[in-house]
C-alpha cells in the first residue's frame, strides 16, 4: 500500500473537492475522501445539471461548466469521467494548478498526449497529482518488480501478457447498474 500525501491535517479539515464523473469508481473515492476527511465539502460536475441521492447524501454543489474549474476553488479534483473526456477536465485542472487524481487511462489519443506535454510544458505544471492504477500494488506485480530489477532473470527482451478481469467481481451489479 502507498500513502500520496496531497494535504496535512489542517488542511483537510476545510477540503473542497471537486469530482468529476459519479459512476462506481467516482463513488469508491467520495467515500474514501469522506473517511479520511469527514468535512470535506463536495462539488460534483454534471452536464446536465442534476439532483440526486449522491447530491443529497454529500450535500454537493453542482456545477456544469468546465469554465467553472478555476485556481483557488477547489483543493482536490478526482477525474473519474469516462476516458475519452478527461482531456477537457485535465487541461483545465492543470491551468488552474488544482492538486488530481485521474483514473487510467489518462487520455485515449496520441494527439492529447502531445497536446498536454505542450501545455504542461508551457504552464511549467508543478500540480501534485496520481494515475490510478492500483494493480501495480498487486502482490504478484511487485514481486515481479523485485525480479526484474535484481536481475534474478536475466535481461528481458520481450514480454507477451494478457490480463482480463470480471467487472461484476469487482463491484456490487447494483452499482454497476445505477451508473449506467
Amino acid at each position: 500500500m502507498v500513502d500520496v500525501v496531497f494535504f496535512d491535517n489542517e488542511s483537510q479539515k476545510n477540503l473542497r473537492v471537486l469530482i468529476i464523473g459519479t459512476g462506481s469508481s467516482g463513488q469508491r473515492h467520495l467515500r474514501n475522501i469522506r473517511a479520511l476527511s469527514p468535512d470535506a465539502k463536495f462539488t460534483f460536475f454534471r452536464n446536465p445539471a442534476r439532483q440526486d441521492r449522491l447530491v443529497e447524501e454529500y450535500q454537493a454543489d453542482v456545477i456544469t461548466d468546465s469554465a467553472d474549474i478555476k485556481a483557488g476553488m477547489f483543493h482536490l479534483v478526482g477525474i473519474t469521467n469516462t476516458s475519452s473526456m478527461h482531456f477537457e477536465f485535465l487541461q483545465r485542472v492543470i491551468i488552474s494548478g488544482i492538486a488530481f487524481y485521474i483514473e487510467k487511462p489518462v487520455v485515449t489519443g496520441i494527439t492529447h498526449v502531445q497536446q498536454l506535454k505542450e501545455l504542461i510544458c508551457t504552464s511549467g505544471c508543478q500540480v501534485k497529482s496520481v494515475v490510478g492504477c492500483n494493480l501495480r500494488f498487486l502482490p504478484c506485480m511487485s514481486r515481479a518488480r523485485e525480479l526484474l530489477s535484481s536481475g534474478v532473470i536475466g535481461k528481458v527482451v520481450r514480454a507477451n501478457m494478457q490480463v482480463g478481469q470480471w467487472l461484476p467481481s469487482w463491484r456490487p451489479v447494483s452499482m454497476v447498474v445505477e451508473a449506467v
